[in-house]
């Protein structure tokens, strides 16, 4: 068993100044966020499904897919990063099953 270590004090300078707090702006909080990048290529299809959408209505993956000319795995990769930033939701009326609408439309 080992010992436990002893309790240092630290010293901090009286005088030290306060740390103010940094301000980031939204573009550099983007930046910061964990991951890689988005290519141009996925945000082009991320804003496309979103467009169909809006002049469409609900569709289901498999219609967004054979709208977009893009697999249907692509088109699912879509609908989740816009569902995590609040943009989709799944549309549970109407005839189509497993449908996806814009958010508040």
């Amino acid at each position: 068993m080992t010992e436990p270590l002893e309790d240092v004090p630290v010293e901090v300078p009286v005088d030290a100044p306060a740390e103010a707090p940094v301000e980031v702006s939204d573009e550099e909080a983007a930046k910061s966020r964990r991951g890689r990048p988005r290519s141009q290529e996925t945000l082009e299809r991320d804003a496309k499904v979103v467009e169909v959408l809006r002049e469409r209505g609900p569709l289901s993956r498999e219609q967004l897919g054979e709208a977009l000319g893009v697999p249907s795995n692509l088109v699912y990769l879509s609908l989740w990063r816009l569902k995590h930033d609040g943009q989709v939701a799944q549309h549970a009326e109407g005839a189509i099953r497993h449908a996806w609408a814009l958010v508040g439309e």
